[in-house]
């Protein structure tokens, strides 16, 4: 094939959308779809010690990513709770992704994991979607799940980093909610985490 001919067939895929084209607005790869009352959960108990500075970037490109019509809330989870907005949902306007942005970027790694807590949290806020990031969880969160969303209105969204895909908690939890479950290995974490 001719050069000229090469460089029109790559005219044409960039003018008709056929090039690489971005993940739609979400956290790793999952998406918010019609979601609009959105709490992003992410684990910041010790364990996840080598990996939050991991994450961050994601966390913040998930934030930034929500529409102006959409609410939200984050919260980091160990033995206490960080949450912002402070209260917990607002709209998603650029003073709210600001706030969230910087607790975001001043969490630290700790202690255990209250993964109950931060669950009930979440619901209580009344979310159409919450997605959890934690490195697992026990067996007792899959019937506090199951009764916390008895009616399947909530749908729980489970994201595994690390070396292991081993928690099958997570993976039940979001199989019972109509959710996804990732686990994003050493390489996606790391590719994930450059600006």
């Amino acid at each position: 094939m001719r050069p000229l001919a090469i460089l029109a067939l790559l005219c044409v895929a960039l003018a008709c959308g056929c090039s690489q084209r971005a993940e739609p607005p979400g956290f790793y790869g999952i998406p918010y779809g019609d979601a609009r009352r959105i709490v992003l959960m992410v684990d910041r108990s010790g364990s996840m010690d080598d990996m939050l500075d991991y994450v961050k970037p994601e966390l913040r490109r998930a934030v930034a990513d929500l529409a102006e019509d959409q609410e939200f809330c984050v919260i980091f989870f160990s033995a206490d709770l960080a949450i912002e907005p402070d209260g917990g949902m607002a709209k998603a306007t650029a003073a709210s992704k600001a706030k969230a942005l910087a607790l975001i970027d001043a969490a630290k790694p700790g202690g255990e994991g209250d993964v109950a807590r931060a669950l009930r949290c979440a619901f209580a806020m009344q979310p159409d979607a919450i997605y959890i990031l934690s490195d697992g969880f026990g067996d007792d969160i899959v019937p506090l799940a199951r009764q916390l969303n008895a009616d399947c209105k909530v749908r729980l969204d489970t994201i595994c980093p690390g070396v292991y895909d081993a928690d099958k908690f997570m993976r039940e939890i979001s199989r019972d909610s109509g959710g996804t479950y990732r686990w994003i290995d050493d390489d996606e974490l790391l590719r994930r985490s450059k600006p």
